[in-house]
């Protein structure tokens, strides 16, 4: 038995101990007779693996060394107790023996259930203990089961055009007390539907997936991936199921053409042959084999003029070339279809037969042409609007403008066809000063592994005792002449814009351009040889000054990272006019950052990033445009 010595507070004279109340002193008094302590007598244990534990042991020693207490649970389907049984002896007869309480998982939703840990009536030799029932434990089990669908797959559900399907596999998380029926939904019947509409979960088999099926709608329209969500809902009279919703997130992959027309505005010049619209014109379609009865649908849809015409230019024979013979075009020689229209406002349709696939398509759409017969056309912009239709019902619509006018522009870039077939004159390089200064870095890309520095590069260092130099040499050859896109002898040049772009940028380090005035080949020029066939055959004997103009066209600042502009009308002007060679231009480091510039090369996987010369210029309009063109109307 407990009890407390009470201690009063102080008495005294001396003020810092008068009132000075001591703490009471706990004491317990050891019963002489025989009985079984139980350390508690209220526990709590749960479903999701909550033990608890008690302690028992014996008030007095006992005669004998056989005293044994029985466990056990009355409710094993909600509790279980370890170990079954106690036996105290004359020797560990005050030793607390631990009890250990474990909850069971019935999967049932049953809410807490209270169950007994029951102490059964000692059994020993000693008369004192023998039949002694000490106190039982009452114990709660915490039930973990709610209402809920278990689900696979998870996450997003994607379906894809025309009719891919997914099943969904559902079921009940645990056991209901009545049958529950789960029915399912698509919030957009357009993009996905659903079966079946519901299906029915029992007592017996809630934990058995059922399968439902999510399958996607072709709606024969170019809408990209769309989303959605699938809706799953429980009724039931089971309690806690009645309502249960859950709602998944799903979306449907677009099976239409994508047809893009990347290239932005076309600048058509007054008197040009028939000039390519897009020739980065780009045809997406993952699932179609074939076009067979569909068509490529071109129309100038404002503004269009009786003297305008639509045409497809004629390649080729070749391996993925587009031919025109008659009113039949074909693709690497073989038939793809027949074209008829393409005059004034009258659309140019091609329709096509069973060996017209995605890969001719696009082929197709970058050699559609416009052109003027006359050689003073109303100057109003046009809109011109490609429609490819895929022959299953999906179709695909891409738009821009064709600006007509008296100045000519002409845009050189390598491998791209900007109107006229795909230039492929340009030349670029780069010079090492002190470090091998008789090699060659004809592809215009020196690289570095170790510094991983790849590119056209321009560097100055400053330490002449041991600092190089890395300058860059880009020409654009076969500007001037009477072919289609090029610039004829004798023509006005209004502007002239050189866009290199930099691709790893230097604050202060700053490009100067100059004109290259000594001949240069991009497979041998060096520091020391300007092509690769006598060494030293540069001005000095090294590259210098002498070999470019000292004058400056302008600079470039390197930094961001992106397409510069340049003008340098002055120089293609002498090319085009005053008889001066064009030799291309130097790119030189100034400034007071002796890092790495680095521009994209002519050979650079992406053609957008290449070095481009863009040429603004007139000449007077001949009585006869289209003596130079090889293409059908």
């Amino acid at each position: 038995m407990a009890y407390s010595i009470v201690l009063p507070a102080a008495v005294s004279a001396d003020a810092r101990y008068d009132g000075l109340k001591p703490a009471d002193v706990g004491c317990l008094n050891a019963d002489n007779e025989a009985g079984i302590s139980v350390s508690a007598t209220r526990l709590t244990t749960s479903e999701g693996g909550l033990t608890a534990t008690f302690q028992v042991s014996l008030n007095t020693a006992p005669t004998s060394d056989d005293t044994t207490i029985t466990l056990t649970s009355s409710d094993t389907t909600e509790g279980t107790v370890n170990p079954p049984s106690l036996t105290f002896t004359s020797l560990n007869w005050s030793n607390r023996q631990t009890v250990t309480v474990t909850g069971v998982d019935d999967a049932v939703i049953d809410g807490d259930v209270i169950y007994t840990i029951v102490t059964g009536a000692a059994t020993s030799s000693d008369p004192a203990y023998n039949g002694l029932d000490a106190l039982d434990v009452t114990v709660v089990n915490l039930d973990n089961d709610a209402p809920g669908l278990s689900i696979a797959p998870k996450g997003m559900l994607t379906v894809s055009e025309p009719n891919t399907a997914l099943n969904l596999e559902v079921a009940l998380t645990c056991q209901p007390a009545a049958n529950v029926t789960v029915s399912i939904s698509s919030s957009d019947v357009t993009e996905g539907t659903v079966s079946p509409a519901s299906r029915t979960f029992t007592p017996a088999n809630w934990n058995t997936p059922q399968s439902f099926t999510l399958t996607a709608a072709d709606d024969l329209l170019t809408d990209g991936t769309v989303g959605y969500t699938v809706t799953l809902t429980a009724s039931s009279s089971a309690p806690g199921w009645n309502g249960l919703t859950v709602v998944l997130p799903a979306q449907t992959l677009d099976n239409e053409p994508v047809l893009t027309l990347p290239s932005g505005a076309m600048q058509y010049g007054i008197d040009w042959p028939g000039m390519v619209i897009d020739g980065q014109a780009t045809l997406v379609d993952a699932d179609t084999y074939d076009y067979d009865t569909g068509s490529l649908t071109v129309t100038l849809t404002a503004n269009a003029q009786s003297d305008d015409r639509l045409g497809i230019r004629n390649q080729g024979m070749d391996w993925q070339q587009i031919g025109v013979s008659g009113n039949t075009v074909t693709y690497s020689g073989s038939p793809i279809g027949t074209f008829a229209g393409g005059v004034g406002a009258t659309p140019l349709v091609i329709t096509f037969n069973a060996s017209a696939n995605p890969e001719a398509a696009q082929a197709l759409a970058r050699n559609i042409t416009y052109h003027n017969v006359t050689n003073a056309p109303l100057q109003d912009p046009r809109t011109v609007e490609f429609t490819l239709a895929d022959g299953d019902g999906g179709s695909s619509t891409d738009s821009k403008q064709i600006i007509v006018s008296k100045v000519h522009i002409s845009d050189f870039q390598y491998g791209k066809d900007a109107g006229f077939g795909v230039y492929t004159g340009a030349s670029d390089c780069e010079i090492y000063s002190r470090v091998d200064e008789y090699a060659s870095y004809p592809a215009g890309t020196w690289s570095d592994p170790a510094n991983e520095l790849y590119g056209l590069v321009v560097h100055i260092n400053k330490n002449t005792a041991t600092g190089y130099d890395q300058q860059v040499l880009l020409r654009f050859d076969d500007i001037v002449g009477t072919n289609p896109g090029q610039i004829p002898p004798g023509a006005t040049i209004t502007s002239a814009t050189l866009k290199p772009t930099v691709t790893t940028a230097r604050t202060n380090n700053i490009t100067s351009v100059h004109r290259m005035i000594t001949p240069w080949t991009e497979l041998g020029a060096s520091w020391g040889d300007p092509n690769g066939a006598t060494a030293g055959d540069w001005v000095a004997g090294i590259f210098g000054s002498g070999d470019y103009s000292a004058t400056s066209l302008g600079t470039i600042t390197n930094t961001p990272t992106g397409q510069k502009s340049l003008v340098v009308t002055g120089a293609v002007n002498d090319w085009v006019n005053n008889g001066v060679a064009n030799q291309g231009f130097l790119l030189r480091a100034t400034g007071t950052d002796n890092g790495d510039a680095k521009y994209a090369t002519r050979e650079d996987a992406t053609v957008a990033l290449r070095p481009v010369l863009t040429v603004s210029w007139s000449a007077t309009p001949s009585t006869n445009p289209q003596t130079t063109t090889t293409l059908k109307a």
